[in-house]
């Protein structure tokens, strides 16, 4: 009894079922959306690991 199957609810027939988006189109807002986040990824460790000018100057002063 556990495993048989059950009617799915969630999908609607008639006029209330909606088509989705073509396999296509979803691979590419899922791209985009990869890369969107690659690319805050990056700005987030370059303005982490960058030095600070008042770094630079400190070091030449101390002689090395």
């Amino acid at each position: 009894m556990v495993l048989a199957p059950a009617t799915v609810w969630a999908d609607h027939p008639g006029p209330f079922r909606s088509e989705g988006m073509s396999p296509l189109m979803s691979a590419l807002v899922t791209a985009g959306l990869a890369f969107a986040v690659a690319m805050i990824v990056v700005v987030v460790v370059v303005l982490l690991t960058r030095k600070r000018p008042d770094d630079a100057a400190d070091a030449e002063s101390d002689g090395g």
